[in-house]
Protein backbone atom coordinates (compact mmCIF):
# COMPACT_ATOMS: atom_id res chain seq x y z
CA UNK A 1 0.00 0.00 0.00
CA UNK A 2 1.58 3.46 -1.19
CA UNK A 3 0.90 6.85 -1.07
CA UNK A 4 1.32 6.53 -5.05
CA UNK A 5 -1.66 6.97 -7.90
CA UNK A 6 -2.56 3.82 -7.60
CA UNK A 7 -2.21 2.91 -4.28
CA UNK A 8 -1.70 -1.07 -4.24
CA UNK A 9 0.65 -3.12 -6.05
CA UNK A 10 2.51 -5.96 -6.24
CA UNK A 11 6.03 -5.70 -5.47
CA UNK A 12 8.32 -8.39 -6.31
CA UNK A 13 11.90 -9.35 -5.55
CA UNK A 14 14.20 -11.35 -7.53
CA UNK A 15 15.41 -14.14 -5.79
CA UNK A 16 14.96 -17.92 -7.31
CA UNK A 17 14.12 -20.52 -5.00
CA UNK A 18 14.08 -24.48 -6.11
CA UNK A 19 10.49 -24.50 -4.87
CA UNK A 20 7.54 -22.76 -3.16
CA UNK A 21 7.97 -24.11 0.45
CA UNK A 22 11.52 -23.04 0.17
CA UNK A 23 10.29 -19.41 -0.72
CA UNK A 24 7.60 -19.23 1.42
CA UNK A 25 9.65 -19.94 4.49
CA UNK A 26 12.28 -17.11 3.47
CA UNK A 27 9.59 -14.86 3.18
CA UNK A 28 8.53 -15.54 6.94
CA UNK A 29 12.05 -15.59 7.88
CA UNK A 30 12.86 -12.20 6.69
CA UNK A 31 9.28 -9.94 6.45
CA UNK A 32 10.62 -7.30 8.57
CA UNK A 33 13.70 -6.90 6.64
CA UNK A 34 11.45 -7.08 3.45
CA UNK A 35 9.12 -4.32 4.90
CA UNK A 36 12.14 -2.43 5.67
CA UNK A 37 14.24 -3.00 1.69
CA UNK A 38 10.46 -1.78 0.02
CA UNK A 39 10.15 1.08 2.67
CA UNK A 40 13.51 2.24 1.33
CA UNK A 41 13.43 1.93 -2.22
CA UNK A 42 10.15 3.58 -2.52
CA UNK A 43 11.53 6.43 -0.46
CA UNK A 44 9.47 9.84 0.27
CA UNK A 45 6.83 12.04 -1.32
CA UNK A 46 8.58 14.96 -2.53
CA UNK A 47 5.63 17.22 -1.75
CA UNK A 48 5.01 16.04 1.51
CA UNK A 49 7.95 14.22 2.84
CA UNK A 50 5.82 11.22 4.00
CA UNK A 51 7.08 7.67 3.21
CA UNK A 52 5.16 6.39 -0.05
CA UNK A 53 5.11 2.75 1.24
CA UNK A 54 2.69 2.58 3.61
CA UNK A 55 2.20 -1.11 4.60
CA UNK A 56 2.62 -4.57 3.27
CA UNK A 57 -0.91 -6.30 2.93
CA UNK A 58 0.03 -9.70 1.54
CA UNK A 59 2.70 -12.04 0.99
CA UNK A 60 3.26 -14.35 -1.80
CA UNK A 61 5.79 -16.66 -3.97
CA UNK A 62 4.81 -16.01 -6.97
CA UNK A 63 6.37 -15.91 -10.92
CA UNK A 64 7.60 -12.45 -12.39
CA UNK A 65 4.91 -13.04 -15.14
CA UNK A 66 1.95 -13.26 -12.77
CA UNK A 67 3.33 -10.08 -10.26
CA UNK A 68 3.42 -7.74 -13.82
CA UNK A 69 -0.42 -9.23 -14.75
CA UNK A 70 -1.25 -8.70 -11.39
CA UNK A 71 0.08 -5.06 -11.74
CA UNK A 72 -1.37 -4.62 -15.26
CA UNK A 73 -4.40 -5.58 -13.60
CA UNK A 74 -4.62 -2.74 -11.08
CA UNK A 75 -3.44 -0.41 -13.08
CA UNK A 76 0.29 -0.03 -12.96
Amino acid sequence: MTTLPVNVGWVQYSQSYSDKATCESAIEDNKAEIVMDVAKFMGVDSKTGKPRFKYAKDFECMSYEEAVRRNTELGH
